[in-house]
C-alpha cells in the first residue's frame, strides 16, 4: 500500500499500546489480511479491520506481529531495536538487491517455514541468492508460487538461482499467445459461471484466475491472465 495512507511506515520504531513492547515496522497492509480464525483468537480487543495493520519485529524477540494501527503508537525511545532476525543476512542481501521490504518479507514470512528446527546456519542459502530471488520476483520472472518453490531448493540444497529456474521449469508465463488459449478453454469449461459473471458475481474472477494458475501449474502472470480473463469474461474477443 501507499505508505502516505498510512500512519506508520516501514522502518518506523513504534510501540505497542496494549503490551508495551517497542518494534520496528517492515510491512504494511492497507486493511486486514489475515484470516477470519486468527482474528478471532488472537485480536482479542477486536480492532478495526478497515484501516492498516502492521508486521512488526518486536525489540529482543524472535518472533514477528501483526497489529492494528490503534494498538500502536510512535517510540518515543528512539534506542536501536535489537532483534535476532538476521539482521547481517538482512544487511548482505541489501547490497545486491535494495528492496527491503521483499528481502524482510522472505526473511521474517518464509524462512522460519523452511529452517523448522534448524538455524540459519545449517543452510546453504547464501544473502546474495536471496537477493536475486527477490529481484526475479520484482522483474516478474519468477511467480509468487515459483518463487516459494525456489526459495525451498534454496534453504535445503543452495544452489544459483537463475540456475535452478531453468532447470525447474519455473520462468513465469508472460506471453498473452501462450495463456489466452488457457482462458478460452476455461469460459468454455465453465459457462454456468461465465454467466454467473456477467449476471453480477464478478467475485467469481478469482475463481478463473485460480483456474488458470492451476492449468499453467502455477507459472502463468497473474496479471495478465486477471486482465486476459476480465476482458473475455466482460464480452470482448474470444467469448
Amino acid at each position: 500500500m501507499a505508505e502516505d495512507e498510512a500512519k506508520f511506515g516501514v522502518g518506523q520504531l513504534v510501540h505497542h499500546r496494549l503490551f508495551g513492547y517497542r518494534g520496528v515496522v517492515f510491512d504494511v497492509d492497507r486493511r486486514f489480511e489475515g484470516s477470519e480464525e486468527w482474528y478471532e483468537q488472537v485480536a482479542r480487543s477486536r480492532p478495526p479491520k478497515d484501516r492498516p495493520w502492521y508486521h512488526v519485529l518486536p525489540h529482543a524477540s524472535a518472533h514477528t506481529t501483526y497489529v492494528a494501527e490503534r494498538n500502536l503508537e510512535p517510540d518515543d525511545e528512539l534506542e536501536p531495536i535489537d532483534h535476532p532476525r538476521l539482521s547481517d543476512f538482512f544487511e548482505a542481501a541489501l547490497e545486491s538487491h535494495g528492496n527491503a521490504r521483499g528481502l524482510a518479507s522472505w526473511l521474517v514470512n518464509e524462512l522460519p517455514r523452511e529452517l523448522g528446527d534448524r538455524s540459519l546456519e545449517d543452510t546453504p542459502l547464501e544473502p546474495s541468492a536471496l537477493a536475486r530471488l527477490v529481484a526475479m520476483t520484482d522483474e516478474e520472472v519468477l511467480s509468487r508460487s515459483g518463487a516459494r518453490e525456489l526459495f525451498s531448493t534454496l534453504v535445503s540444497e543452495g544452489g544459483d538461482p537463475d540456475t535452478l529456474l531453468e532447470q525447474k521449469d519455473l520462468r513465469q508465463v508472460s506471453d498473452e499467445d501462450a495463456l489466452l488459449p488457457i482462458v478460452e478453454d476455461l469460459l468454455v469449461r465453465f459457462p454456468d459461471k461465465v454467466q454467473e459473471y456477467r449476471d453480477g458475481k464478478t467475485g467469481l474472477l478469482g475463481f478463473f484466475v485460480g483456474q488458470a494458475m492451476r492449468a499453467t501449474d502455477g507459472k502463468g502472470d497473474p496479471r495478465l491472465l486477471s486482465e486476459l480473463l476480465t476482458t473475455r469474461l466482460e464480452g470482448g474477443q474470444g467469448s
